[in-house]
């Protein structure tokens, strides 16, 4: 009965301390809880700077005392935005502030006075880096207190959504999807005003590809869908964010990434949601890319708020972040198969299948010591090639066939194939017959990373290049 009336007993009080204290656990007598009613939490983009925490009213069992010493740290990718004069300007009651860390995450504050059971901090500003978590802003207590509270939150500027488009290897002038860059608040696509830095160093996006693609020319931009004079660049002098385009070059075909300046009598509206609507992208995309889905990376001053906030507040704030992509979005996906070549060819037969099309040879293969010969043209032809990427050198007796970024040389009744200029030993040569050089089709197919197949029943031969 003793131990059933210690069960309840510790319940209820239990229930009294949650209802007098809030919603906190206490753990030790130096859990604080918070006044969740007073925080006026701030809301506060990626790579964003000078947002102002107030109203957070901490509260502990019992009475505050002189000399406790209490921290307050931030959580991932947010800073605390004060230097030493901030600091010694903040007016806190009962408190005095000791220091802040060399990476301005924590800030060190001393009890200044006994009998204070709750002590309020106040004009606390923050900043952001580019690549801080989107969602909760947590301050940790820390000291001879424990605790946490959620201060703000961080959160996306725009919205980005982008139509996606099929593309080829090796393609010059491939149509890229339109992308779509919406305000999620009034304004939050104007960029910060930044005192000292040139007017032509605000108002624009960088749009980044990545490797083996770049920009075939100059898209289109809307503001509110109407067409904007908008200047493109290629490369600029980014080392000096203070005038991003000293030096700029106009973009041109094969640069990897794509400055938008939006002209200066076309402001985003204080009263309205604003969207940017880029349109026309067109891309070169390297036979060699490796990506399937092709992702814009999308920074500038009108995503990326960090410009002219310094180095000196929090170390290598600003040069860290201020060219760092915001956004990411894939308006363009490789088709790898459009370059993909199937072939088949039949002992005895002048009939060959490329990709399930007909080709009637001039000429039939032959087998000879257990290996297939196929003549030129043709072996050509089946491995995704045309009459271009062939090369018969009469006087040396060598066919040169080039694909992609592959190039092959072989000589007639030499066993050594050249690959991009690395030999590789054949266990037969190229011939010369009835006037026509027939290939040893498996060396050949596969210096191109192609396969070959044989079906004993059926007598035909497969090739597959990718």
């Amino acid at each position: 009965m003793n131990k059933i009336k210690s069960i309840v007993w510790a319940a209820l009080t239990a229930f009294l301390l949650t209802l007098f204290w809030g919603s906190a656990v206490y753990a030790s007598a130096g859990t604080v809880s918070f006044d969740t009613d007073t925080v006026r939490g701030i809301k506060i983009y990626q790579a964003d700077k000078e947002k102002e925490i107030d109203g957070i009213i901490m509260k502990c069992r019992g009475e505050f005392e002189e000399d406790d010493s209490i921290t307050l740290t931030l959580s991932d990718g947010v800073y605390w935005y004060m230097d030493e004069d901030d600091i010694e300007d903040l007016d806190l009651e009962a408190l005095e502030i000791e220091d802040i860390s060399d990476d301005h995450k924590t800030l060190y504050f001393e009890v200044s006075e006994d009998d204070y059971d709750d002590l309020e901090f106040e004009e606390l500003l923050v900043a952001t880096s580019a690549d801080a978590p989107l969602g909760d802003i947590e301050v940790s207590i820390g000291g001879d207190y424990t605790g946490l509270v959620i201060v703000g939150q961080i959160i996306p500027c725009a919205d980005i959504e982008a139509e996606t488009l099929s593309v080829t290897l090796g393609g010059t002038e491939e149509a890229a999807g339109d992308i779509t860059i919406l305000e999620t608040y009034k304004n939050s696509l104007e960029p910060m005003e930044n005192p000292g830095y040139a007017k032509d160093g605000t108002k624009y996006l960088a749009l980044s590809l990545p490797d083996g693609v770049t920009f075939a020319a100059s898209p289109v931009v809307y503001l509110n869908d109407s067409q904007l004079s908008a200047q493109f660049y290629g490369e600029c002098f980014r080392s000096n964010p203070k005038n991003i385009f000293s030096g700029a070059q106009t973009l041109s075909a094969g640069d990897s990434v794509c400055y938008i300046k939006l002209p200066d009598n076309n402001s985003i509206r204080d009263e309205y949601i604003d969207s940017i609507r880029i349109t026309d992208l067109k891309y070169q995309v390297a036979v060699d890319c490796d990506s399937i889905d092709i992702p814009v990376s999308i920074s500038g001053d009108m995503v990326n708020k960090i410009l002219g906030a310094g180095d000196e507040l929090v170390p290598n704030l600003e040069s860290d972040n201020f060219e760092k992509a915001i956004f990411s979005v894939v308006n363009a996906t490789v088709d790898k198969s459009a370059n993909s070549v199937h072939a088949e060819l039949t002992m005895g037969s002048k009939r060959m299948f490329i990709n399930d099309k007909e080709v009637l040879m001039d000429t039939i293969p032959y087998i000879k010591e257990g290996r297939f010969f196929v003549p030129l043209r043709y072996a050509a032809y089946a491995l995704g090639m045309n009459d271009d990427d062939i090369f018969w050198d009469g006087n040396n007796q060598t066919v040169t066939l080039t694909r992609d970024l592959v190039k092959v040389v072989v000589q007639v009744d030499s066993n050594t194939l050249l690959v991009n200029g690395e030999a590789v030993q054949m266990y037969a040569a190229p011939e010369l017959k009835e006037g026509r050089v027939s290939l040893p089709i498996r060396y050949v197919a596969e210096a191109f990373g192609g396969t070959v197949g044989w079906d004993g029943n059926t007598n035909v031969v497969t090739i597959d290049v990718e």
